[in-house]
């Protein structure tokens, strides 16, 4: 007989919301937590950025287990808009025709969300963690002045 896996209770402290609590396995991740969160709440796992007693984002692989030890069950949540990165991604492709005949572009629409986008696997666009992290263009057949891009946070030259 299976045994189901042990859930425990991670407490999430928004910055700007009342708080609540997630359940996960007790072997999950930082993105098992980030997940439930988006299932909960409905914010994309692009814009989520969780932090434990430091000012510095966890990352998605971190292990819940050794975090926590015998320390209090809570994440302190900050949410950003990574929404902004698709609108730049749509804005690309409205400036540049050329976009529409290279892979997953054509399927490219406002108000999608990051996690919407990521399958399309855009040609020359890298996402990882639901930010985008690189524009390769010239690959797209773009050059010239488009050497920098600003996406979001990012600043990528191509």
């Amino acid at each position: 007989m299976t045994q189901e896996p042990e859930e425990i209770e991670v407490a999430i402290q928004p910055a700007s919301d009342e708080p609540f609590s997630v359940s996960v396995p007790a072997t999950a991740s930082v993105g098992d937590v980030k997940t439930a969160i988006a299932s909960a709440k409905g914010h994309s796992l692009g814009c989520q950025r969780l932090l434990f007693e430091s000012d510095r984002p966890l990352e998605g692989c971190q292990q819940l287990g050794p975090l926590f030890g015998d320390k209090e069950r809570r994440l302190f949540l900050v949410l950003f808009a990574a929404d902004d990165e698709v609108e730049a991604l749509v804005a690309l492709l409205r400036a540049f025709e050329s976009l529409r005949e290279r892979t997953g572009w054509p399927n490219l629409r406002t108000g999608m969300s990051i996690e919407e986008v990521h399958p399309l696997r855009l040609r020359g666009v890298t996402i990882v963690d639901g930010h985008v992290t690189k524009l390769a263009l010239s690959s797209c057949g773009l050059s010239g002045n488009v050497a920098f891009v600003r996406v979001g946070s990012y600043v990528k030259h191509d």
